[in-house]
């Protein structure tokens, strides 16, 4: 996965460490039942998580951004 997205020059996902157990239950349940999209929609919602992580660092932040000079 890392090497396709670096391939694609897109940023790495990140896997929060409170989810990793997930991450590898969703890898198992991958291969066991033939079915991508439950790997897919776990690595959507990391992202999210991740996303949403961000916003919430960025909007807390008192310097923050303004368009405003």
């Amino acid at each position: 996965m890392n090497y396709i997205q670096l391939y694609h020059k897109e940023p790495l996902i990140k896997i929060f460490t409170e989810d990793r157990a997930e991450y590898i239950d969703s890898l198992n349940e991958t291969e066991e039942k033939g079915d991508i999209h439950i790997f897919r929609d776990f690595i959507c919602r990391q992202q999210i998580k991740f996303y949403e992580s961000e916003l919430k660092k960025f909007n807390m932040s008192k310097s923050g951004f303004s368009l405003l000079f």
